[in-house]
């Protein structure tokens, strides 16, 4: 244990930018998914030729 708070003090610039990173891929990602994924639900459930 005393090893991984060690290693948490001596990079922890670098866990932070890397952190701050993923949130940013999650957060576009995610984005996108909702941008296309939420106009797609709604055109397959409003179009009746589209729900076979």
């Amino acid at each position: 244990m005393k090893e991984f708070f060690g290693f948490l003090s001596e990079n922890w610039s670098e866990l932070l930018v890397l952190t701050r990173e993923h949130i940013f891929i999650v957060a576009l990602s995610s984005g996108l998914a909702m941008l296309v994924g939420l106009p797609l639900g709604v055109l397959l459930t409003r179009v009746k030729s589209l729900q076979t």
